[in-house]
């Protein structure tokens, strides 16, 4: 970590720079354009819908029965909000609810076939991406990026 940093002309305090401060900015702003440019490319291969909230979501279900309360638990959204999604995505027919029979008091989250080519679509261009990352960083420095931050989650979660 730098010394450096800036004054606060009001009380004098040194704000000290930080690489760690400038590398959650940096990843915060990289999220943000990558959702815009995933929305605006599933839009041009025919998913027009979608909004950032309902690419979150799909983001973590898993291909066999999800939960409310476990999609929830990921988003760290409430169960309400995982509700509202749940019915946007199930009326844009990207998901269904089924009932569940183990558990009445909730209901089982699946993946349709329509939410299956939206998945396959929006990992093409991951792939695509990733082709795209590896030639300005190379593969090991994009996984020593994934393994620092893995392991900084780990450590704090």
């Amino acid at each position: 970590m730098s010394t450096n940093g800036t004054r606060s002309p009001r009380t004098g305090l040194v704000m000290v720079d930080s690489q760690a401060l400038r590398l959650s900015q940096a990843i915060a702003r990289y999220q943000t354009r990558q959702v815009v440019w995933l929305i605006e490319g599933l839009a041009a291969r025919g998913f027009a819908d979608l909004t950032p909230a309902h690419v979150a979501f799909v983001s973590v279900l898993d291909c066999d029965d999800n939960f409310a309360s476990e999609v929830a638990r990921r988003l760290n959204l409430s169960r309400q909000a995982v509700h509202k999604t749940v019915r946007e995505l199930s009326a844009l027919g990207y998901i269904e609810t089924l009932e569940n029979k183990a558990k009445r008091n909730s209901r089982i989250i699946q993946i349709t076939e329509h939410g299956e080519e939206l998945i396959a679509q929006a990992r093409q261009m991951y792939a695509e991406l990733d082709r795209e990352m590896q030639a300005k960083l190379g593969a090991s420095e994009i996984d020593k990026i994934i393994a620092f931050l893995d392991e900084e989650k780990e450590e704090q979660g």
